[in-house]
């Protein structure tokens, strides 16, 4: 899936690039500007948000899941995309 908002968010702005594919990620369980935001895991910065029609992930967040996942594919042209795999933990 595609993160939103990836050059508004702290990686871009601090690095002027987005995190190459393998980079391990995770879906903060705090909201980030009202939205949920998926960081590095090394670091913490944030990378983008979820598209909001997964709004519903943050009730399974309440509950004990986790979101870790990979950056699958990622470009900074035209515009700055981050594709990500999520794979939900108990």
């Amino acid at each position: 899936m595609g993160l939103e908002e990836v050059e508004r968010c702290a990686y871009y702005q601090a690095l002027g690039d987005v995190p190459p594919p393998g980079t391990d990620v995770e879906v903060l369980p705090d909201l980030v500007g009202g939205r949920l935001a998926v960081a590095t895991q090394g670091d913490g910065q944030v990378v983008g948000f979820l598209p909001t029609r997964l709004n519903h992930v943050l009730g399974c967040l309440k509950g004990g899941y986790r979101y870790p996942g990979e950056v699958t594919a990622s470009a900074r042209t035209p515009v700055a995309v981050v594709r990500i795999q999520l794979a939900p933990t108990a």
